[in-house]
C-alpha cells in the first residue's frame, strides 16, 4: 500500500489484481457501451463526446466474487447490494472529463441514484500499463499513474 494523499486520504494498492484476473474481466466484458464525457452544469447544452467505452459486469462468476471480496477488504465496506464491476476501455486518446465521484442534488436527482445510495468511495483497480494520462485531482494536484495490477481508493464523502 502507497499512501498518495493523506487530506484527502487517498491510497494505491500495488499488485491488487493478477493478470489472469484482468483477462477474465476483459472476457466478461463483450457489450460495451459509449462512455460520454459530459458536464458539471446541470442542463448543460454541450453535445457530450464519445470518450471510452464502458459495460457493467453483472454476471458473477468465481473471479468477479473474488474481486468483490478483495474491494471489501481494501475498502472495508460490503459490495452484497451492488456486486456489478465498471469496465471502461479508454483506448487511443480516450479520456474522462474532470467529474465528482458522488451526487449532488443539483447534477442528478434522488430518483436516478434511488436503491443505491451515493458513491461513498472508489477503487479503479487499472488492466493495463498506459502511454500518457493519469487519474487526476486537480483541487489537490495530485496526478497518479496507472500501473497495471495496481488499484487505487479514495473516499468522495465525509465519514458524516
Amino acid at each position: 500500500m502507497e499512501e498518495v494523499s493523506l487530506d484527502p486520504y487517498i491510497v494505491m494498492y500495488h499488485n491488487a489484481i493478477s493478470d489472469s484476473e484482468i483477462e477474465d474481466m476483459k472476457q466478461q466484458a463483450t457489450e460495451f457501451a459509449n462512455g460520454l464525457s459530459s458536464s458539471l452544469e446541470l442542463n448543460a447544452t454541450i453535445k457530450p463526446e464519445i470518450v471510452a467505452r464502458m459495460q457493467l459486469v453483472e454476471n458473477m462468476s468465481p473471479v468477479m466474487d473474488r474481486i468483490n471480496v478483495r474491494i471489501t477488504d481494501i475498502t472495508g465496506f460490503e459490495v452484497d447490494e451492488f456486486k456489478p464491476v465498471q469496465v471502461a476501455n479508454y483506448g487511443i486518446g480516450g479520456y474522462f472529463m474532470p467529474h465528482f465521484d458522488y451526487t449532488t442534488t443539483d447534477r442528478l436527482s434522488k430518483q436516478d441514484i434511488y436503491g443505491l445510495g451515493d458513491r461513498t468511495a472508489t477503487l479503479v483497480f487499472y488492466a493495463s500499463d498506459v502511454q500518457g494520462g493519469a487519474t487526476v485531482f486537480p483541487n489537490i494536484q495530485v496526478a497518479v499513474q496507472p500501473q497495471k495490477g495496481s488499484a487505487l481508493h479514495w473516499y468522495n464523502l465525509f465519514d458524516d
